[in-house]
Parts: structure tokens; C-alpha cells; sequence
């Protein structure tokens, strides 16, 4: 059988490759109830924990600088300061002295 669908566009592949943290809550829960900690409160420190893991590691990811961010940062790392000199006043370099804005 011969059909007439275009074939699906191919998927782009993920930006930063997912790596799961291994931690295991089960053993977690047991160590804590071995530790005469209450099976209840194991059970919520585990889950606190686990969400401090996936927390801080989206947190983590969201601050990578990808390879043309790291490219530029290490082009021009004064780039961003290149403009103060408007707002300071202080455009002639060879002054010693220069009012500041007040």
C-alpha cells in the first residue's frame, strides 16, 4: 500500500543532553527509618530533598552559556562596559579628571 504523506519534519536535537541525578529515595527512606527517623518524615525529608535536586539542577541549566554565548564573552569580555564613558562624561581618556554625572 502506497500512501501519500509527507514524510514528518526530523526533530531538532535537545540543546543541552538531559542527565537524571542518581538518587535513590529508597534507600534515602531506609537510612533515615534505620536512623529511628519516623517512616513519615522520611517520606517528606526524601521528597524535600529530591526537589531541591531537580531545583537547583533547572536552576543550573538555565544559567549555561551555550557555545556562541561562551564565543562572545570571550571576544569582547569589556564589550558590555564599552558605553560607560558616555554616561560617566569621561570620553577623552588621556583627562585625569572627569565629572561625574550627580
Amino acid at each position: 500500500m502506497v500512501t501519500n504523506l509527507p514524510q514528518p519534519p526530523p526533530s531538532p536535537p535537545p540543546a543541552i543532553p538531559y542527565y537524571q541525578h542518581p538518587f535513590d529515595t529508597h534507600a534515602f527512606v531506609t537510612y533515615l527509618e534505620k536512623s529511628e527517623v519516623e517512616k513519615g518524615t522520611a517520606v517528606v525529608l526524601m521528597e524535600s530533598v529530591r526537589e531541591l535536586i531537580i531545583w537547583r539542577k533547572t536552576r543550573a541549566l538555565e544559567r549555561l552559556l551555550d557555545k556562541e554565548d561562551q564565543e562572545n564573552v570571550r571576544a569582547s569580555p569589556l564589550a558590555p562596559l564599552s558605553g560607560l564613558s558616555s554616561v560617566t562624561g569621561c570620553a577623552d581618556r588621556r583627562r585625569r579628571t572627569c565629572s561625574a554625572p550627580r
